[in-house]
């Protein structure tokens, strides 16, 4: 609907022909008005005034509503008591002393019909049902409850007084607890399933959705998993009637069926050679190998494969029974000699060394004989054979090196050169050189000797360095 405003006052003369002049027909048109949206016509200043555009919460304002009031509810919404908050005081409830006394028992005394509903225990609240601890009553009647802090929980059945829960202060069962036999309908006991705790403790048992658990001497145990209470199991009671519901190594069943060697062997994965079982006392047979540290009892007669006179040696070690299983020996027989200190008996041999061996190899005669005959002086035609620097041979020489030539130091053949006195001679091979001075001057020449001389004695002792290092020499080796 529009609003609309006309002059109280309506003229009846009617309109001239200037149209740029108001007409009377103008003054009592309708006069259109225009608003704000969201806003109301009315006026909240002081006094009589202009009308004003109201915003709603200057419209709440005069129509004395709060911000934030129901809005568009219905009166049936807005007096049902569900929809209430805060709180009444009882009295101003109709029938609230009646209906109270139906649901409540007196302080003292009173009897309850119906069933008792509790609330379910909450952390905050506790718990759903409270026995306050107290002393044990002289006369407790059938049907009474109680609990004491020092023993647990009672009810009398029955003429007698029963233990619910006999517990320690540290929560533990401080006398046998029988639990009801279980029944068609329900078990005797219920382990809810949880998960598993952290730290359990020896003895605790607890279920899952994977089996029953218990913690033995540190360690958890599987009771009874949830696989295995899925497989079928044959009655304990009666004998076993087949293998299907348990697992088995390959070749188990054959060897059950024939328990045989060869299905013993099949069955095994670790065995070693072919045939039958053997147990003790069995005969062995003829294994392809093996180690006989510790076998014992064997007869020599037993071993086969020896050599002649081994046998027999093995049986009495003798000398003689050593010397007739030996097939490379030399010598006759007698007995062994061992390398320390051994007393040689007959005439033993020996090979002879060459001249000149200086070493522990053992000396023969033939060898002694040898270096006995080449130490012995030249004496003329008795050692005639003897050749120019053999041992055993003088030869004067001159020593090579700059030392002092003394009587009896020995030096090699390699640092002397045969030596002699220079004379008048037609000719000369023209290998020797003079040395010296005065009237009788030295020669020396030729290739320096070879093996170990001894210096016999000193040619000159005059005339310088030079005659000093001409002497006698003797070849010892």
């Amino acid at each position: 609907m529009t609003l609309s405003v006309k002059h109280k006052f309506q003229s009846a003369i009617p309109d001239a022909g200037d149209p740029n002049i108001v007409q009377p027909s103008n003054w009592n048109d309708e006069h259109a008005l225009t608003q704000a949206t969201a806003t109301i016509l009315g006026r909240v200043s002081a006094l009589t005034g202009d009308t004003e555009e109201l915003t709603p919460v200057q419209a709440r304002t005069l129509l004395n509503v709060a911000d934030g009031a129901t809005a568009n509810s219905s009166d049936a919404f807005l007096l049902a008591r569900a929809n209430h908050t805060g709180t009444q005081l009882a009295a101003t409830i109709s029938d609230f002393a009646t209906a109270a006394s139906l649901v409540c028992l007196p302080l003292a005394g009173g009897t309850m019909t119906g069933k008792l509903v509790t609330d379910p225990s909450a952390a905050v609240d506790g718990a759903g049902f409270n026995i306050p601890h107290g002393v044990v009553p002289n006369a407790p009647v059938d049907g009474d409850i109680w609990s004491t802090a020092a023993f647990g929980l009672y009810v009398r059945v029955n003429g007698t007084t029963k233990a619910l829960a006999s517990l320690d202060n540290a929560s533990q069962w401080t006398i046998i607890q029988t639990f009801k036999t279980s029944s068609t309908t329900a078990a005797s006991i219920r382990l809810p399933h949880g998960i598993a705790p952290n730290a359990p403790a020896n003895g605790d048992f607890w279920t899952t959705t994977t089996g029953l658990f218990y913690r033995i001497n540190g360690v958890t145990q599987t009771a009874l998993s949830a696989t295995d209470a899925a497989a079928a199991y044959q009655p304990l009671t009666t004998n076993l009637s087949t293998w299907g519901a348990i697992a088995r190594a390959a070749n188990f069943d054959a060897f059950v069926a024939a328990p045989s060697s060869a299905n013993l062997r099949a069955l095994l994965t670790d065995e070693v050679g072919t045939g039958a079982a053997y147990f003790v006392g069995g005969a062995l047979g003829t294994p392809a190998s093996g180690t006989a540290t510790n076998l014992t009892g064997l007869p020599v007669a037993g071993i086969s494969g020896l050599g002649a006179g081994v046998a027999t040696f093995l049986a009495t070690p003798s000398s003689a029974n050593l010397a007739a299983a030996l097939t490379n020996e030399t010598g006759t027989a007698g007995s062994v000699v061992m390398s320390d200190s051994p007393a040689l008996t007959g005439t033993p041999t020996a090979p002879t060394a060459a001249p000149g061996t200086n070493t522990t190899q053992m000396a023969t005669t033939a060898f002694t004989a040898a270096a006995v005959a080449a130490a012995a002086p030249n004496y003329g035609a008795g050692n005639a054979a003897l050749a120019f620097g053999a041992v055993g041979t003088y030869a004067q020489v001159f020593s090579l090196t700059a030392t002092l030539i003394t009587e009896g130091l020995t030096m090699a053949g390699s640092t002397l050169q045969p030596a002699g006195f220079s004379e008048a001679v037609t000719t000369d091979p023209g290998d020797d050189t003079t040395y010296g001075a005065g009237g009788a001057p030295f020669i020396k020449g030729g290739t320096a000797l070879s093996g170990t001389w001894r210096a016999m004695g000193r040619v000159s002792t005059g005339g310088g360095a030079i005659r000093r290092r001409t002497f006698l020499a003797m070849r010892i080796s």
